[in-house]
Formats: C-alpha cells, structure tokens, sequence
C-alpha cells in the first residue's frame, strides 16, 4: 500500500490538473497559448493508466464480486450528477429533461470535464465484465483490442463515423472511447508487472526506452485525426512517462512533505471535476475578469487553481467528510 500512496503520483494528478485547468482558461475565454498547452493532451491519458495501475489489484483478480465494482461505479456516478447539478444552476436556461439525459450520457453537453467520468464509467465496467475471463486470455484480448484501437484511428474510420455526428457532446464523449480504451489496459499491465514479474524495475525501465524511442519516431510521422488522443505518438510518450513516474515512485520524502502532496492528490479529482464550472460562474457573476484573464491566463492560472483547491477541501471539511466522494 505504501507504494500506492506514494507522493509521486500525488504530484503528478496535481501536474496534470494544473495542464487541463490551463487548457480550459483558455478555451473559456479565448485566450492566446501558452507554452503549457502543448502538454495537455498527456493529462487524460496518465489519469487512465494511473487510475487502472492503482485498481488493477481488484480488476486483474478472477471473478470480481459485482458488488466491488457498483461501489466503485456509485463514486463515479454520484459526481457526475453533482456536478451537473451545480451547472444548471449555474445555466438554469439550459435545462430540459432532454438536456439532462445528454448531459448524464455524455457528461460534456454541460459542464465538459465531466465526460472523463462517463467513460470511467464504462471502462470500469468492461474490465470488470473481463475479471470473468481467465487471467491469460484476457491478455490476448487487450492485446487484441489495443490493436484494432490503433487500426480504427489509423484507418480514420474513427474520426469519419463520429465526426459525422451532429451531436458535439456524443461526438466528444464517444469519438474518445477507441482513443482511450489502450490507457487503462496499460495501467492494468503495469499492475501486473509490479505485482507478479521479478525485476520488475529493469522491465519498467526497459518499457520507458522503448516508449521514448518510439515516441521520437511517431513524432516525426503524420498522426491520424481524431478527438484529443489518437496516435501513436501520444500513446508511446504516455507510456514513457509513467514508466518513469513508477521508477520515481520509490523515493522517499519528508513525512510533513507527504501530507501534503497526499492532500493535493486526493482533492485533484475535485479540481478536475469542478474547475471548468466554477471559472464560467466566476465569469457569469464578474464578466470584468475576462479581459484580465485573456491578457494574463498565466498569473490567473496560478490563482484560479489554489481557490480550486480551496472550494474542494471546504466542501470535504464543512461536510465532515460525508461528501467527500464528490472531490476526492
């Protein structure tokens, strides 16, 4: 378990929340680029394989009890509609009963982040559903569904059926499903390595070699259109990264120093979740900050994510933990 806790994979949620709270700030208010942007597409993918390398202990058993996965899929649900709440009232024009059906099948027609606990969702299931198969052929399976991933995108078979659709938040949600299906696969496979194979740290750190190589050959190719996470390219420097995150995870730090990272990595599904609602009430309330933000997206990122981080640990501390599910 100490391993599970380390501090570094509480760095990194906040690294990569910190990227998609950037991405948003801009896409909310049209601001220009920054030099963080062109990391931001790595955030949902690590989240993935991050979030199955730290479940992998339950979902690679044989026959897991159903019971275990609706606990797991109640904590995904239960946000998704919190949080859409708090966006109809943010929006209250926007809501219908029609609305809201799309809002719970997708999670973007409203508040867009959400649609990352959608998928979750039914990943969590489906590889619940493969706990049923054994052990061995379930890796012929992912394999099997890893491949064809990549031969949907690279085919544009993908992007042509989805983008077709007229609907832009099951255009969204469900283009990224055949992207991001290899992500928690992998975090599964890493789980595997660290709990079954001997000398797992020369083959984690064989993988990020392998990985780096590979990202630095994809790079230099055409990456196949798509909805934030096709390509090779993206999939290798993923992977090589938390191979790297995992070969880091055995340094010590500080205990006063783990109590915080511990801290900033539980309240970073709340950011997430909460981050891309709350900017847009802040400007539906005082539209003056916009110009602000447009001209210095930086300086606003830095105080935008501490209040984030604030409203989450309020919500956990003023509820005496009893709603802590929703932003942790």
């Amino acid at each position: 378990m100490k391993k599970e806790r380390s501090p570094v994979f509480d760095i990194l949620r906040f690294i990569l929340v910190v990227l998609v709270v950037n991405l948003h700030i801009r896409i909310i208010t049209s601001s220009p680029e920054n030099f963080l942007e062109q990391f931001v597409y790595i955030a949902v993918p690590l989240f993935l394989v991050l979030s199955f390398y730290l479940m992998s202990k339950y979902l690679l058993q044989y026959r897991l009890p159903i019971t275990s996965i609706f606990k797991r899929i109640k904590r995904l649900i239960l946000p998704l509609i919190f949080w859409s709440v708090i966006g109809y009232a943010v929006y209250p024009s926007l809501f219908s009963w029609h609305h809201l059906f799309r809002q719970l099948l997708t999670g973007s027609a409203l508040n867009v982040p959400l649609y990352y606990l959608v998928l979750l969702t039914i990943f969590t299931f489906i590889f619940w559903v493969c706990t049923y198969i054994p052990l061995k052929t379930r890796w012929i399976i992912f394999a099997v569904i890893t491949s064809l991933t990549f031969i949907v995108q690279y085919s544009n078979f993908n992007y042509e059926f989805f983008n077709h659709l007229s609907d832009s938040a099951y255009r969204t949600t469900y283009g990224r499903f055949a992207e991001l299906i290899p992500y928690p696969i992998m975090g599964l496979l890493f789980g595997y390595l660290l709990r079954e194979i001997k000398k797992n740290n020369f083959i984690i750190g064989v993988l990020f070699f392998v990985f780096a190589i590979l990202f630095f050959i994809a790079s230099y190719t055409r990456q196949p259109n798509g909805f934030h996470y096709s390509g090779i390219a993206l999939f290798s420097i993923t992977i090589a990264i938390f191979s790297a995150v995992l070969l880091l995870s055995k340094i010590s730090l500080k205990l006063q120093f783990n109590r915080v990272t511990d801290e900033l990595g539980k309240l970073s599904f709340g950011v997430y979740l909460m981050h891309f609602i709350f900017l847009q009430f802040l400007l539906v309330e005082m539209p003056f900050l916009k110009p602000f933000i447009i001209h210095n997206s930086l300086l606003f990122l830095v105080i935008l994510v501490p209040v984030c981080y604030a409203v989450c640990y309020l919500i956990k501390k003023l509820s005496m933990e009893k709603l802590a599910f929703l932003v942790q």
